[in-house]
């Protein structure tokens, strides 16, 4: 009899009469009809009242009046469950229960170790506890009838992981197959549905992290119960990657388990949602339109520098103005719409939800703005004017035209809308600093002019080093003050180290240079009157003296491909700066310090866990070994009604050390992981140091505060074994709002 649900098992006899308040005698018989020769045990619930009574063999039982609940189990038959309102009596009077006989379960293949079962059901709302768990030896092991996962572990092998189909009273047998490593169950489901997906594909990759390529280990398919076995996985952390054809691929990264452990992971597979978009053109469909749909959201990697925003749709509209996305996963985009390739776009932020399609409409007005840049009277040309939303859905900026100065230094851009746009003059597409900005309204008629005008004078330089090379792809900063108001203007030296600084009028200011590896240099005073040109300046850098030294694993290896960084050993409340550098094939690193304060250093790699270290001072070589075998943390938070928590961020506490946000998140991004927890609320933070570690929640607290004492945000301490897991679900009072301020990097590299 397949498919006998264990936990609430009801075999019963007769129909008719509803069950009354005086309860007749229950007369108990096993699957086949027979009475039960063994004792049961009888709990029940009466009003208020619970109680269990014990059964002799082939005894009925009389229950209580207003019965509620009863479950019925022996060492032989059952469990059974069932609700007082679903029975019925036969036209006797009388009523007959069915408790099933268990099965026998033999293993095969014992080890010299105990053997350990965990029988687990595979439709179960979580995977926490299996339903049974016992030692199984020669003799075997008693279990329900029904369908089970069922999980055989010894010592610091592998769970060997089996399907088992079991009818009453049979014998069942599994072969034990010893392995090395842990072992993973991945379920799929269906997110809107929330049912098994079967025939699901799921692979498996190895991660190392640190730049190394991923390497495949398994690939599985779920079965009608949603679940992809994987016994003996090799890696200590694990991305998997979920397909199907009627649904989204979906990535799941970060899964990990101590050697000898089980890991179990629910994977929600979303339909994805569409956007159907109509262009017009003063009120009229335009075919061949371009449509993008742009993620602006970048990747967990650390280097976020050569990160371009992924386009997920590419497409035009058709001869009724219309382009549609394919599925896309849920999410916040960036839809972009232009009438040509480099043309003026309209761009919107469009919210996609899983399972549906919006409609959005973008309808162009062809307006064209001409303008001249003059210096001194006299044209420039070369010069980039590059125009901008004031109102962005986005948070930032959304350059929406961009044209460059000709020989008589005139320009041209074109809009798709009126509207009120910020045009910024710069010496060079993207480039940081604008010379002048104006705040102008575009109309939707008429003939409309923009001009700038600049001095004919500069503010120009050149960078050098102590020995007066010139230093190239230096920072340089400008803090300008003028009749209208101060700004910073930010510009970088060529490769001659010169730089120069164009000005819309006349006024003071100061210019300081830096760049890595260097201390920033002295402030220097400028002016910018009349038409005189002020000298060049020649701004000089010294280079900082670094941190120089190996690092190595516990077991004395060099950390090839891992990383070092400085930063403040004392925290305070100001922002948290660091600077970091590679190790090479033999372990050797040179990092430069934070200024102004004393450092600690922070590293992770290959065999070695995030590790920190208290130099005495630069000086002299540095030998860093790391601090132990790897562990894992792995956290999911919940609010307190048990909803899980997504995009927040933690900070760790190891002893007296905390680990700043902004390196936590750069360690987790050599490894592809966020330092926020996930939709479900999870958060997996793997290759930490062994030791025991404070959890707060980055929502009212700082690594300051924490510094200072404060407990605000604690949810816990979790004590971290070399080569285990250590699994905490934590309820967080009220819901964290998104620590977006702390990504890698934010801090200042």
């Amino acid at each position: 009899m397949r498919g006998i649900a264990w936990g609430f098992i009801l075999w019963m006899v007769g129909t008719g009469i509803a069950w009354p308040a005086s309860a007749p005698p229950i007369a108990l018989r096993d699957d086949r009809g027979e009475k039960i020769a063994s004792p049961l045990e009888v709990c029940f619930q009466a009003d208020l009242r619970g109680d269990c009574v014990n059964l002799g063999a082939g005894d009925g039982f009389t229950p209580p009046d207003r019965l509620r609940s009863l479950r019925i189990e022996g060492p032989d038959h059952g469990p059974v469950s069932f609700q007082a309102g679903d029975l019925q009596a036969g036209e006797d009077g009388r009523l007959t229960l069915r408790v099933p006989r268990k099965a026998l379960l033999r293993i095969d293949g014992l080890p010299a170790e105990p053997l350990s079962v965990a029988v687990y059901e595979p439709g179960a709302a979580s995977f926490d506890k299996p339903r049974i768990g016992a030692r199984v030896g020669p003799a075997g092991l008693k279990i329900p009838a029904g369908e089970f996962l069922v999980a055989l572990s010894s010592g610091r092998k592998a769970p060997d992981l089996h399907r088992l189909t079991v009818q009453p009273g049979v014998l069942a047998r599994l072969e034990y197959q010893p392995r090395d490593g842990w072992s993973l169950v991945v379920r799929s489901r269906g997110a809107k549905s929330h049912k098994p997906v079967a025939a699901a594909v799921v692979s498996l990759e190895s991660v190392r992290g640190y730049g190394v390529p991923n390497r495949p280990v398994g690939e599985g398919k779920s079965g009608a119960d949603g679940l992809a076995l994987f016994p003996g996985l090799a890696g200590r952390i694990v991305d998997a990657g979920v397909r199907h054809p009627e649904f989204l691929p979906q990535a799941v990264p970060g899964l990990s388990a101590a050697p000898g452990g089980l890991a179990f992971r629910d994977v929600d597979l979303e339909e994805g949602g569409r956007v159907r978009a109509r262009v017009l053109v003063k009120g009229q469909a335009r075919a061949g339109v371009h449509c993008q749909m742009v993620d602006l959201r970048p990747p967990n990697s650390p280097d976020v520098k050569e990160w371009k925003p992924k386009t997920l749709y590419d497409g035009r509209t058709d001869r009724k103005g219309i382009c549609r996305t394919g599925p896309l996963p849920a999410g916040s985009y960036l839809f972009d719409v232009r009438l040509t390739e480099t043309g003026s776009p309209l761009q919107r932020n469009v919210a996609v939800a899983n399972g549906g399609e919006i409609e959005e409409e973008f309808d162009f007005s062809e307006i064209r703005v001409r303008g001249t840049v003059t210096r001194g009277g006299e044209p420039a040309p070369g010069l980039t004017v590059s125009v901008m939303n004031v109102e962005d859905q986005m948070g930032i900026r959304m350059e929406v035209a961009q044209a460059t100065s000709g020989e008589d230094g005139t320009y041209e851009v074109t809009f798709a809308q009126p509207g009120r746009y910020i045009f910024s003059l710069r010496a060079a597409p993207g480039a940081r600093s604008a010379i002048a900005e104006r705040s102008e309204t575009v109309k939707a008629e008429g003939e409309q002019t923009v001009d700038f005008s600049l001095e004919r004078a500069g503010i120009r330089g050149k960078v050098v080093d102590g020995q007066g090379n010139a230093v190239a792809e230096a920072g340089v900063k400008l803090r300008w003050r003028a009749w209208d108001g101060a700004d910073d203007r930010y510009t970088r030296t060529d490769e001659r180290g010169e730089f120069e600084f164009l000005l819309p009028g006349q006024g003071k200011g100061d210019v300081e240079a830096g760049k890595r590896g260097y201390r920033n240099s002295e402030l220097q005073e400028v002016a910018l009157e009349g038409q005189a040109e002020p000298p060049p300046l020649v701004v000089v850098l010294v280079k900082e003296k670094p941190f120089r030294g190996t690092l190595s694993s516990a077991a004395g290896l060099p950390v090839a491909g891992g990383w070092v960084a400085s930063s403040r050993s004392h925290l305070g409340d100001d922002r948290i700066p660091y600077r970091d550098g590679r190790t090479d094939a033999e372990g050797r690193f040179e990092v430069v310090p934070v200024e102004g304060a004393r450092n600690r250093l922070f590293a992770s790699g290959p065999g070695c866990p995030l590790s920190v270290f208290d130099p005495a001072d630069a000086n002299g070589e540095l030998a860093l070994r790391c601090q132990g075998r790897p562990a894992v943390l792995d956290l999911t938070l919940t609010d307190t009604e048990g909803r899980p928590v997504p995009a927040a961020r933690v900070i760790l506490r190891q002893g007296g050390v905390i680990i700043p946000r902004p390196l936590l998140a750069f360690h987790l991004s050599f490894l592809g992981l966020s330092a926020a927890t996930d939709a479900t609320g999870r958060l997996v933070v793997p290759n930490l140091a062994p030791g025991d570690y404070d959890v707060f929640v980055a929502s009212s607290v700082e690594e300051g505060m924490i510094e200072a004492g404060s407990r605000t945000g604690y949810l816990a301490t979790a004590h971290l074994s070399p080569l285990a897991t250590a699994v905490l679900r934590l309820t967080v009072g009220g819901r964290p709002f998104v620590d977006g301020g702390a990504a890698a990097g934010a801090g200042g590299r």
